[in-house]
C-alpha cells in the first residue's frame, strides 16, 4: 500500500532541515559548535539503541514512537550537516564534503522510505491454521508469517500479508519492525508487545510463544510442559526442538506478546498430544 503524501512529507522535512541547519549557523560559532554537538549525540545515541532494540523499545515504549521511529533520523542528520556546512567558508572543501555528504544522506533516506511509493506487497492472504501454523509465501516474509502464527496463540486472526504491511517488510525485516507490527495489531486486543534480551531457560520461564531469530530467518517459539515447539514458516506445520538445537538458533533478543489482562495463550496440539500419552511414553524432539 502506497503513502506518496507521506514520502514527500518526511522528503520535504528533510530538505527543511538541511535549510534549517544552514541558517542557524549564521549564529555564533560556540552555539552553532553546541547545538551541532547536541545533535550528534543524538544521532550515535539513535545508532547505539539500533544495535539493541531491547533498550530502544524499554526507553522509549510508547506505540507513536514505534510507529515513527525511523523516519525522524533523516531529518535530523540532515539538520547537522546543515549546521557544520553553513558554518565552514564558502567555496572550502570541507563545505563541499559537507554538502555531498548530505546528499548521500538524503539519498540514502529516499530509498529506506521508497516502500511509501512502490508500497509494501501485503497481497498474501496467509493465515495460521488450527495448529496456529503460517506457511510463508515469499522467500523473505518469515518475519510476517511466524507474527500470524504468535498472534494466532492469542486468538487474534491476521494475514501475512496484513503483518507484512504493519512490519514494514521489504526485503527482510528487522527485529524493530517485528515489534512495531506486533504492538500495531495486538495494542487493541489487550495485548502488550515488548523486546526481549535473555538466554534460554529466562525466554523458556516467561511461558508464553515468542519470535526469535538467528539472523537469516524467524521463527516462533511455544515452551509448553517442558516441550519446545517451533513453528519454522519454512516448514508446512510445528515441530518439536531439542533445547541445543533451539540454542542454536537463538541469536540475539525476542519479541514477546502477552496479554495485559491475565489471559493464557492456547496450547500447542502438539503439547495437548503429549499431556494424553500413556505414562512412560513421549515426544522425541528433533534435534
Amino acid at each position: 500500500m502506497a503513502d506518496v503524501a507521506s514520502f514527500i512529507l518526511t522528503s520535504l522535512l528533510s530538505v527543511l532541515a538541511f535549510a534549517a541547519g544552514r541558517c542557524d549557523s549564521r549564529h555564533s560559532p560556540r552555539q552553532v559548535q553546541g547545538l551541532a554537538a547536541f545533535v550528534l549525540m543524538v544521532l550515535v545515541a539513535k545508532a547505539v539503541l539500533h544495535a539493541h532494540p531491547a533498550w530502544e523499545a524499554q526507553l522509549l515504549p510508547w506505540r507513536e514512537y514505534a510507529v515513527l521511529q525511523s523516519y525522524w533520523i533523516w531529518p535530523l542528520a540532515l539538520c547537522f550537516f546543515g549546521l557544520i556546512a553553513g558554518h565552514l567558508p564558502r567555496r572550502s572543501a570541507g563545505r563541499g564534503v559537507a554538502v555531498a555528504i548530505a546528499a548521500v544522506v538524503f539519498a540514502a533516506s529516499l530509498w529506506s522510505q521508497r516502500w511509501m511509493v512502490v508500497g509494501i506487497d501485503d497481497r498474501s492472504t496467509a493465515i495460521a491454521d488450527r495448529d496456529h501454523h503460517c506457511v510463508q509465501t515469499a522467500r523473505d516474509s518469515c518475519v510476517p508469517a511466524s507474527c500470524v502464527s504468535l498472534l494466532s496463540y492469542w486468538g487474534v486472526a491476521a494475514t501475512e500479508g496484513e503483518m507484512a504491511r504493519l512490519c514494514i517488510s521489504q526485503g527482510g525485516t528487522s527485529l524493530f519492525n517485528a515489534y512495531r507490527g506486533l504492538r500495531l495489531k495486538a495494542d487493541d486486543h489487550g495485548l502488550r508487545a515488548r523486546i526481549v534480551e535473555a538466554d534460554l531457560d529466562d525466554i523458556a520461564a516467561l511461558g508464553v510463544p515468542v519470535l526469535f531469530g538467528d539472523g537469516a530467518h524467524a521463527r516462533v517459539l511455544v515452551p509448553e510442559t517442558g516441550l519446545m515447539v517451533v513453528h519454522d514458516p519454512a516448514l508446512p506445520h510445528p515441530e518439536v526442538w531439542s533445547r541445543d538445537r533451539v540454542a542454536r538458533h537463538l541469536r540475539g533478543p525476542v519479541v514477546v506478546l502477552e496479554s495485559t489482562e491475565g489471559e493464557r495463550p492456547a496450547t500447542p496440539a502438539v503439547a495437548v498430544a503429549a499431556m494424553t500419552m500413556p505414562a512412560g511414553a513421549r515426544l522425541a524432539p528433533s534435534r
